[in-house]
């Protein structure tokens, strides 16, 4: 497996590599030592860049080429970071941070952008437009810093989305280099970053866990040292010193409910999940919300010096920063209401600018006086149009700027970095899933203890249950024996003595085994129980599943744009819930079956494997409903709503066979738990034992036929004969297939909705 990945990154290396840089002594090498000839080879080793990631082989030479102490080989490239200590023998390797730019730096184009959705205040049928953004274009060259402003409720956020193509613009267009954001997003995803105001976070992991997971997720093949060296270099960049890295790296993440990180290190730990991907271009939504004005000013000042040395294209929404703040940017976008510019262009001319048309005093903090400005508007017509008449004659008298379409080649658009198979994502989420789970130990307990106290109020409610009607299990048998032999008698035209047959066939009624033949009451206990552990993995199912996917939806947001695929992540929620499934039902039916219903091991097998599918297809129901709800909140109000039908129609408080209507049984077809409960009766008659049901006729003249108790499987007492479409297949075959389909379908959509959401 690991010979199959270097061979993988070796192809890849070869193909996509921008440069080469051979040192040595020999005058013929890139970066020669002259001086240094006895301690190093003339053709020492190589360096290589793909992107922004560089790789290193050693020529064969005599001294070895070290990476941190230890020796690397000359078959096999070995990746390196700025961290590393690289050594030519012992000759120290410098390697500088431009060598770093692997790609062509980018700027943005947006023009004429517009942007409205249907005003819903307006209780109308077909309620008429609100404009939240209008008539935007803005040019943002390779390596600016653009904060965005405004009052509240100018659309700021709303820009930065459909900048970063999350959202699509009713007219106009972005271009980064040579492609259309919304056309090409799949192409260019990788080379944008996207930090929103929420936390993008996982509280249970760690830091470090946290960030190696966002790396591996993007590149599949890098070394857990490179990782480690990469995430410590982001994070020293991000203003965390040496010594306080590691305690730093340690901490889970937390939120505000679970002690962890403080909020200005959790933004700054989100704002790192993006920069370790080495992003061209970052668009930030409040990056310093909720933070002091001193941490403000050192976060912001951490991302103007990323824009300066690495040349990354920024966009910043912000509310109102203090002056310090205001002029680390490089332009300001000024949104009035409506979405309209009320002002693009370099920050140091803002005073100057609205001087002109206000009357308010200059002096102070400029973002205090640009909104102050704008709320108190003192010029008959308003900025946007005042704004558009000075860019428009500013065209006419300056020089054209080269459309960045036109200046930028394709090359602009990063070359495909080797995407995660989707079988390795599957199993590094898998992983993470398992990590979040084992972490949060006080839910994992409550997960098993509501499987004990379920358990126990099973136990407490059917304990001594066979003999509520021994009396009556034993008339049904005496009486279905002597209707028999009675029936002999009258086929073969014997004499037909009452009191020897009936002794005869309560001799027989009390040899036969309980479990053989039973009255319907007694089967009506014994599968309530079988029917309430269904419930029990319905329900297990549904709650465990309802919340999964809708927490987590920003984190969501924030990998799928950058190298996750859909199907994976959904695969592996299922499967832990799954695993999850499997413990809670393995307690539950050990508990019942150790207190109440004796079965055999093969039967036990057949019963636990039902309750697992079960479970299995009731998380695939909720996770279709996680992932279609917006919040936590109605996720957990339809939680009853899943379970009620599946209690009132599964199949025991009214047996399916009484149900009149072919509507009424077609609807009970997409309840859960009547399948399930079907298959359980299935595997249940497989022991052999029958129920004895009542049939009373007395329109029959013969005083023995009044009353009589015929033979059935415990699931056609429920069920009756099976009329469906898979009637063909037996009942235990047609019901679990039936079973798998209601967890597939919900799968399937819950698949095609996160699909068109965030793919």
């Amino acid at each position: 497996m690991s010979s199959d990945k270097n061979q993988a990154i070796e192809r890849k290396i070869r193909r996509k590599g921008d440069f080469e840089i051979v040192f040595g002594a020999s005058p013929e090498c890139d970066q020669t030592f002259p001086d240094l000839a006895e301690l190093i080879s003339p053709r020492h080793a190589v360096l290589k860049r793909v992107e922004d990631r560089l790789f290193l082989k050693d020529l064969r030479s005599r001294q070895g080429t070290f990476v941190n102490g230890h020796k690397i080989g000359s078959r096999a490239w070995h990746e390196i970071t700025l961290n590393d200590d690289v050594r030519l023998g012992k000759i120290p390797m410098e390697i500088k941070p431009r060598l770093l730019l692997g790609r062509d730096r980018v700027g943005l184009y947006a023009e004429n952008l517009r942007y409205a959705i249907p005003n819903r205040k307006e209780r109308r049928l077909f309620p008429p437009l609100k404009v939240l953004t209008e008539n935007v274009s803005l040019r943002a060259k390779a390596g600016s810093f653009i904060g965005v402003m405004g009052p509240s409720g100018a659309g700021k956020t709303v820009l930065l989305n459909l900048l970063s193509g999350y959202l699509v613009p009713d007219e106009g267009r972005v271009m980064i280099g040579s492609f259309n954001v919304h056309k090409s997003f799949g192409l260019i995803k990788d080379i944008i970053g996207d930090v929103p105001q929420d936390d993008t976070l996982i509280p249970e992991l760690t830091v470090r866990q946290s960030l190696h997971y966002c790396l591996r997720l993007n590149y599949p093949d890098m070394r857990a040292d490179v990782r480690e060296n990469q995430i410590r270099s982001v994070l020293e960049r991000m203003g965390f010193p040496e010594e306080r890295l590691d305690g730093f790296l340690k901490t889970p993440i937390g939120s505000p409910e679970k002690r962890g990180l403080s909020g200005g290190e959790r933004r700054r730990a989100n704002i790192a999940h993006e920069l370790v991907r080495n992003p061209l271009l970052l668009f930030l939504d409040e990056p310093t919300s909720g933070l002091s004005s001193v941490d403000s000013e050192h976060v912001v000042g951490l991302l103007k010096e990323m824009c300066r040395d690495r040349k990354v294209t920024m966009l910043m929404t912000i509310h109102q920063p203090s002056e310090a703040v205001f002029y680390l940017l490089d332009e300001l976008l000024l949104l009035n209401r409506g979405g309209k510019v009320a002002y693009f262009g370099p920050v140091d001319e803002v005073f100057s600018y609205f001087n002109r048309y206000s009357s308010e005093p200059t002096g102070g903090n400029p973002a205090e006086y640009v909104l102050r400005v704008l709320d108190k508007w003192e010029v008959p017509r308003p900025p946007e149009e005042i704004y558009q008449e000075e860019a428009a004659r500013r065209a006419e008298t300056e020089p054209a700027e080269e459309d960045p379409a036109e200046m930028e080649t394709a090359s602009t658009g990063r070359s495909q970095k080797k995407r995660g198979h989707r079988l390795h994502q599957f199993g590094l989420l898998l992983q993470r899933n398992l990590r979040i789970k084992l972490a949060d130990k006080m839910s994992l307990a409550l997960l098993l203890l509501q499987v004990l106290i379920i358990s126990l109020l099973l136990v407490a409610t059917f304990r001594g249950y066979s003999g509520d009607y021994t009396g009556m299990d034993r008339l049904a048998r005496t009486w279905f024996h002597f209707t028999g032999l009675y029936d002999e008698a009258v086929a073969e035209r014997q004499t037909f003595i009452i009191e020897p047959a009936f002794e005869r066939s309560l001799e027989r009624a009390d040899q036969e085994e309980k479990a053989d033949l039973i009255a319907e009451n007694a089967a009506q206990r014994r599968v309530s129980i079988l029917f309430l552990m269904i419930a029990s993995a319905v329900w297990f199912g549904v709650v465990n599943g309802s919340r999964e996917i809708v927490s987590e939806k920003y984190i969501l947001k924030r990998e799928t744009r950058s190298a996750l695929h859909i199907f994976p992540y959904l695969c592996s929620k299922l499967a832990v819930l799954i695993l999850i499934a499997i413990l809670q039902t393995g307690i539950l039916l050990a508990i019942i079956c150790s207190f109440l219903i004796i079965v055999p091991p093969k039967t036990f097998m057949q019963f636990w494997g039902v309750l697992i599918i079960t479970s299995a297809a009731a998380s695939a129901l909720s996770l279709m409903i996680s992932a279609m709800v917006r919040t936590e909140q109605a996720s957990l109000i339809l939680v009853p709503i899943i379970i009620i039908p599946q209690l009132f129609l599964g199949g025991l408080i009214r047996p399916v066979k009484y149900l009149t209507g072919d509507i009424t049984r077609f609807f009970t077809d997409f309840i859960l738990q009547k399948w399930a409960f079907k298959a359980m009766l299935s595997y249940d008659a497989m022991n052999g034992g029958k129920v004895l049901l009542q049939v009373t006729d007395l329109a029959n003249r013969d005083p023995f036929s009044y009353v009589r108790f015929d033979q059935q499987s415990i699931a056609e007492v429920f069920f009756g004969r099976s009329s469906t479409f898979f009637s063909a297949f037996p009942g235990d075959a047609h019901a679990l297939l039936m079973i798998l389909l209601h967890g597939f379908i919900p799968f399937l959509l819950a698949y095609i909705w996160l699909k068109r959401k965030y793919a």
